[in-house]
Formats: structure tokens, C-alpha cells, sequence
């Protein structure tokens, strides 16, 4: 389980009936990541659904997934599907793009090179994914 999925857990048994929300500096007091950390890990969850932000100071954060109780599931095939020619032109680079990512530690880094406008950027995207 990686430490955002922990990160969520344990928000989602904090805050799952707080309606003021929670900043960033009322995670620290539950997890030893660091702020900067909390901070990514909580705009991530937004980008993906599991939380909503109101962008004041302190920007405040609220639980908005579908099951709060469970940890963000990211299936990583699917997330490939979108990528044209991931099933026939593009699969052997697709699949090992999954094995780096799903390598054992936290994945093996991964340089994408290419001519200007092949798409390195959007697959960096769906990497991250």
C-alpha cells in the first residue's frame, strides 16, 4: 500500500463525519510524512475524486469519494485504455511501462524520449496514473 492509499485510510477514519474539513497542518498531527508530502498527496486524491478542497487560507479539504471507508482504487490496465494503440501498436511498450511501475520498492524510474508532439507528456500522465 503506498503512503497516499495510508494517507487516505486514515483520513477517512478522522474526518468521515467532520463537516469543517481539514487542513494540512491537521494531518501532520496523524502521519510522520512531511508537510510538502501531505500537501501533494491530498491535491493528487483531489485530481482523482477522493477528496474536494476549498482554496482558502489554510486551504481546507473534505471527503468526497464513494466509499470512504476504502482505499483509492487504481486499476493500472485500465488506465492504458485510453491510449491509442495500447492493445495492438503500442502493447509491448505499454506492458513494459506496467512492469517498471509495478516493480517491487515503489517501481523503477522510467525515461521517455521521443521527437517533439509524439505524446511523452501524455504517457508521463497516465504513468503517473
Amino acid at each position: 500500500m503506498s503512503a497516499k492509499d495510508d494517507l487516505y485510510r486514515q483520513l477517512s477514519a478522522y474526518y468521515h463525519h467532520e463537516s469543517k474539513g481539514f487542513t494540512t497542518q491537521d494531518c501532520e498531527r496523524f502521519t510522520s510524512a512531511s508537510r510538502s508530502m501531505i500537501s501533494l498527496y491530498l491535491n493528487q486524491l483531489c485530481d482523482e475524486g477522493f477528496l474536494r478542497k476549498e482554496n482558502t487560507r489554510p486551504v481546507r479539504f473534505w471527503l468526497s469519494g464513494p466509499t470512504l471507508t476504502a482505499a483509492p482504487q487504481r486499476p493500472e490496465e485500465d488506465v492504458f485504455q485510453v491510449l491509442i494503440g495500447a492493445t495492438e501498436s503500442l502493447k509491448s511498450a505499454v506492458e513494459l511501462c506496467l512492469a517498471a511501475v509495478n516493480y517491487p520498492d515503489g517501481g523503477l524510474p522510467i525515461l521517455v524520449t521521443g521527437a517533439s508532439g509524439v505524446g511523452k507528456s501524455y504517457l508521463a500522465t497516465l504513468l503517473h496514473r
